[in-house]
């Protein structure tokens, strides 16, 4: 399942123009950064990758959760992804600038107060050859009460 073409909302809109920025502006961390000793990043290139649709398969998820592609979410639910999309990360990051720039695909799951949803939400992304790079952006929201798998 690839993302269908939307027209985006302002607020992606300006949310890409500031990610593009801050790829440009942040640099990869070193060896030298808190949580990266052990990470040397010197030969990743980035930009090497080509960005390519993800191949995805999305079941479950029934009892009153919605379970869509962010693209499709953007027309119902562009107000709750406006909101939650990204809030627990920070934008002064190179690689959640350089997704925030470029996602093209992922999965929103809404599971609304108090709902309980038996079949656990399974999601699937087919990666199959190197070189690519999948864009993705998972968002989960479960309200007061709310419970999924």
């Amino acid at each position: 399942m690839a993302s269908s073409t939307v027209t985006e909302p302002a607020w992606l809109a300006e949310r890409r123009e500031k990610g593009r920025e801050l790829v440009s502006a942040l640099e990869l961390p070193t060896n030298k950064a808190k949580g990266w000793e052990f990470t040397d990043l010197t030969d990743l290139d980035l930009d090497a990758y080509a960005a390519t649709p993800a191949d995805v398969t999305i079941s479950g998820g029934s009892d009153g959760a919605v379970v869509l592609p962010l693209a499709e979410a953007l027309a119902d639910h562009s107000e709750l992804l406006s909101e939650r999309l990204g809030s627990l990360v920070t934008d002064e990051d190179p690689f959640i600038a350089r997704n925030d720039a470029g996602w093209q695909d992922g999965v929103l799951v809404y599971v609304p107060k108090g709902t309980v949803v038996e079949d656990p939400v399974r999601v699937e992304i087919k990666l199959d050859e190197s070189g690519q790079a999948v864009y993705w952006r998972t968002l989960v929201v479960l309200e007061e009460g709310a419970q999924a798998e």
